[in-house]
């Protein structure tokens, strides 16, 4: 669904959701009178902040990966729980 986007000749606004390509030319506006659609911009940057920022660091990535300068450290040992665990066997 789409959310398109009417102007009265008033200049009051109506938004409409329909299927893309099936928006009607003119819809019934909350003051009475007919709304033509209203050719906007497309709001193809209207994401949340965090996805924004990890998209555009994907983005990056790709001809500016990261360098690693080391290894990745040992990892932690493992603490169990409940003291059965420590007699399993292990891989």
């Amino acid at each position: 669904m789409v959310t398109y986007l009417y102007r009265c000749p008033d200049r009051h606004e109506t938004d409409l959701d329909a299927p893309m390509g099936r928006a009607p030319r003119e819809t019934d506006c909350s003051c009475g009178r007919s709304a033509r659609r209203a050719f906007t911009a497309p709001m193809v940057r209207a994401v949340p902040a965090a996805r924004g920022r990890v998209m555009e660091a994907a983005e990056q990535s790709t001809d500016r990966p990261a360098v690693v300068t080391r290894p990745a450290p040992d990892p932690a040992p493992t603490s169990f729980t409940d003291p059965r665990h420590a007699l399993l066997p292990r891989a």
